[in-house]
């Protein structure tokens, strides 16, 4: 099943729920926020934090920023992302990332 999601005409997701494989939850953001495994976090207004999870080996989180603020992605506490402690996505930058059990890695 294939469902669409629309913030005001401005973006439009396509999801794919069921089958095998990553199966993610899309969730529109305008403060700071703590993503859960499997989220699609799509950050839609101001300058705020997504925090990732604990890096669960094999799990999957998304981050998008579709606002004009900057969105830091922050490891949770020492966690790393690509060895480094934070991502900075300015407007219409995304990023992917996929957990080993002990940091994520950009995917």
């Amino acid at each position: 099943n294939w469902t669409d999601l629309t913030d005001g005409g401005a973006t439009t997701l396509h999801s794919h729920a069921g089958g095998s494989g990553w199966s993610p939850t899309i969730t529109a953001q305008t403060t700071t926020y703590t993503a859960v495994n499997g989220d699609v976090v799509i950050c839609t207004s101001g300058t705020f934090t997504v925090t990732l999870p604990a890096p669960t080996s094999g799990h999957i989180v998304a981050v998008k920023n579709v606002g004009s603020g900057r969105i830091t992605v922050d490891g949770a506490g020492a966690n790393t992302i690509d060895d480094g402690l934070t991502v900075i996505l300015g407007r219409y930058d995304a990023v992917m990332l996929i957990a080993d059990g002990t940091e994520w890695w950009i995917i």
